[in-house]
């Protein structure tokens, strides 16, 4: 009889997409060893994996750092984005693909979703005013803006009308296009304005599995996406913007949208654009990556606020792997010298981090 073998099933798990206007702090890679740890334990299990991050390369505020530093914005987020490699090689993440919005796949992928949008009358132009906050990337309301600050501006676009009694009652039409600025991926069909940059974010999700490319096989294998894991932050934009956007296009919505909280310092959020941040690098420098990863997978509950500190680190470090991990490293070395003459019979079948403990013992 002839075994049949059944197909893997898939999981497709993401991080957010990054903004590059300046290197990533422990906050980012909090998420991203998180998402990691995920990822490797569905692999574990014999699921087939598709593990995603990148960065989210346009923006009014993109714009401004490059004019800031004299240098093209493609010029400046290069730059920011071989950072982000190098962090997650560092940090052994296991990604099995990274999406830059500036990519011609992504940005084709984003005008044709536009274009569909617009034709099938989801998206209008209009005139449309409200209090734009630029680090935020985002309109506030002013409620928002009363309770945190914001900045007013007036400018031409379109909006996304339809679909919103389907997700909650009393939602306004968003904006989906600039004309005050150029750094964006241009609307196919009027040059005077860019794709506002969320609408172009979120749909890295799709274009890099090569939704409405002339290969769509990785998009028909993994999507819908099990677990989208994002900052608290951005919980709207994933929740409310992003599916009425797949309900517009006729697409199945995400499994799971997962919302962690932040790393705070001192009882505040850590942040770029207030320089309270703790460098990943210098930390794994000091303590090594293990130590770092053990730390941030095991110190916090995924999803509440957790405050970071030197003391709590290194607490961490002395508890978990100098004396637990140490003390039965230490004792089981003891009885394979006693009770076995330091030789443990092998079994069959090796894998990467056997042959990387027999070349340890060895030197």
């Amino acid at each position: 009889m002839t075994e049949i073998m059944k197909e893997k099933k898939t999981y497709y798990i993401t991080t957010p997409i990054y903004y590059p206007s300046a290197k990533l702090h422990i906050g980012h890679t909090y998420c991203t060893v998180n998402t990691d740890a995920l990822a490797r334990y569905k692999r574990m299990r014999g699921y087939d994996v598709y593990f995603l991050t990148g960065a989210d390369e346009h923006g009014q505020k993109i714009e401004r750092k490059a004019a800031e530093a004299g240098v093209t914005p493609q010029q400046y987020v290069d730059n920011i984005v071989a950072g982000f490699h190098s962090l997650w090689q560092l940090m052994d993440i296991s990604n099995d693909g990274f999406v830059r919005t500036t990519d011609d796949y992504h940005v084709a992928c984003v005008q044709k979703v536009f274009k569909k949008l617009y034709d099938q009358g989801d998206i209008y132009k209009s005139s449309y005013k409200g209090m734009y906050c630029t680090p935020c990337e985002a309109f506030w309301t002013e409620t928002q803006l009363k309770e945190s600050g914001g900045v007013c501006v007036t400018v031409l676009c379109v909006r996304l009308r339809g679909h919103e009694q389907d997700t909650a009652d009393g939602l306004e039409d968003l904006c989906v296009s600039r004309s005050t600025f150029k750094w964006g991926v241009p609307v196919s069909f009027d040059d005077r304005h860019v794709i506002y940059v969320w609408f172009d974010a979120v749909l890295n999700y799709l274009s890099k599995l090569g939704y409405l490319s002339d290969d769509d096989s990785m998009f028909k294998k993994y999507w819908p996406c099990d677990v989208h894991i994002v900052g608290k932050e951005i919980i709207r934009f994933h929740t409310i913007v992003w599916p009425i956007m797949l309900m517009a296009l006729g697409l199945p919505l995400p499994k799971q949208v997962y919302g962690h909280g932040w790393l705070v310092l001192d009882g505040t959020k850590m942040s770029k654009s207030l320089g309270n941040v703790v460098d990943p690098v210098k930390l794994v420098e000091r303590y090594g990556v293990d130590a770092i990863r053990c730390f941030l997978l095991s110190e916090f509950p995924f999803g509440s606020d957790g405050n970071f500190n030197n003391e709590v680190l290194i607490t961490r470090i002395n508890s978990d792997l100098a004396n637990d991990l140490g003390n039965l490293l230490s004792r089981t070395v003891a009885m394979c010298e006693k009770y076995f003459g330091g030789t443990v019979r092998k079994v069959a079948g090796t894998e990467a981090i056997d042959t990387e403990l027999e070349t340890m013992t060895n030197e």
